[in-house]
């Protein structure tokens, strides 16, 4: 069995803290000497627009509405890319649109099973409870519903 880690996942909210966590992504992906895939989810609102939810939303209509925050989030990509590009690592981005009602965790687990990641890297919250605390909702739920470790960066 090889555990090389050929590709790393990082989840990207465009927070300072997440950019932090790009930082050390780009870092573990170099020592790594693997393929680092960053990651960004626009959570969208099935009661934005018609009457039940995506009854009006084909992925064109939907790509206009968000038009304005996926060229936000693709502006804070494109400089970790330029990051990951300094530092000899091989990058791609993504932007994926996923409705509210579905967990982030869930839309970070099927991503990174299709695309065959070997880690995935997110950060983390502090919380109230115990579980919160060291986890956080996502990453917590993200590590049960996926096959390859999660790294969790304070």
């Amino acid at each position: 069995m090889n555990n090389k880690i050929r590709k790393i996942l990082v989840a990207i909210d465009g927070s300072e803290r997440s950019l932090k966590v790009a930082d050390y992504a780009i870092s573990q992906t170099r020592k790594e000497n693997a393929e680092l895939i960053i990651l960004s989810i626009i959570e969208i609102e099935p009661w934005y627009h018609g009457k039940f939810p995506y009854e009006w939303g084909t992925l064109e209509k939907l790509d206009q509405v968000y038009i304005e925050d996926k060229t936000k989030r693709q502006h804070i990509l494109d400089d970790i890319q330029k990051k990951a590009k300094e530092n000899g690592i091989q990058s791609s981005t993504d932007i994926v649109l996923s409705p509210i009602t579905v967990s982030k965790s869930a839309v970070i687990a099927d991503y990174a099973k299709n695309k065959q990641v070997d880690l995935i890297i997110v950060g983390t919250k502090r919380r109230s409870s115990f579980a919160k605390f060291f986890l956080g909702d996502v990453k917590a739920n993200t590590y049960s519903q996926t096959n390859c470790p999660v790294l969790v960066v304070k």
